[in-house]
């Protein structure tokens, strides 16, 4: 290895100049490799929502990894890593039924698996009334762009604008879409208390 000066009097060393630069990919791929592990379990979750099989949801998510690794460099600063995730899961969705013409872009009934993801405190109890299967048979009713939009607002936690990251629409779309599904929700629950 041979010292050079540089402009600004600096001394360093070719061969070190290289390997710091030959480790700043590896870094990055490393960092990313452990964010998309520690990622996993809320994609999958977030997945099967919108698919409803847990086939595709296991395929949505190896795609959307594989699509976060080759993009990474298009990332936004400003956009979190989760939002970044949950819109390449929901664009490879939307894109596959769109393309295949698949009902499913309006309808698609939530499994039995869905349901056990639902672990906070008396997540039994709920998930064995009336109530709740009445609440599951109306979401499952839902279109697909107001479930989703329900499933990130209410399910994951995510505020308005996120939302509207991950779908990739405006925030009024996004309150829009929440109100409808609410309202429709209601609609059913109230339709079904009434008969």
């Amino acid at each position: 290895m041979t010292p050079t000066t540089h402009a600004n009097g600096a001394r360093a060393t070719k061969g070190r100049a290289r390997d710091a630069s030959s480790s700043g990919p590896r870094v990055q791929s490393v960092d990313q490799a452990s964010l998309l592990a520690s990622l996993l379990p809320r994609l999958w979750a977030f997945a099967l929502r919108i698919s409803g099989d847990t086939s595709d949801a296991e395929a949505l998510v190896r795609r959307a990894c594989t699509r976060s690794v080759e993009q990474s460099q298009r990332r936004r600063e400003n956009v979190s890593p989760i939002c970044w995730m949950f819109s390449i899961v929901w664009a490879i969705w939307s894109d596959d039924l769109r393309a295949r013409g698949d009902p499913k872009l309006s309808y698609a009934p939530w499994s039995r698996a869905m349901l056990e993801m639902s672990d906070g405190p008396g997540a039994e109890e709920a998930d064995q009334s009336p109530l709740h299967a009445r609440i599951i048979r109306a979401v499952e009713r839902l279109p697909q762009a107001q479930r989703a939009v329900l499933i990130l607002v209410q399910v994951e936690g995510f505020d308005y604008a996120e939302t509207g990251e991950v779908l990739d629409i405006p925030i009024e779309s996004v309150i829009a879409c929440l109100s409808r599904a609410r309202l429709t929700i209601a609609s059913t629950l109230d339709h079904v208390a009434a008969g």
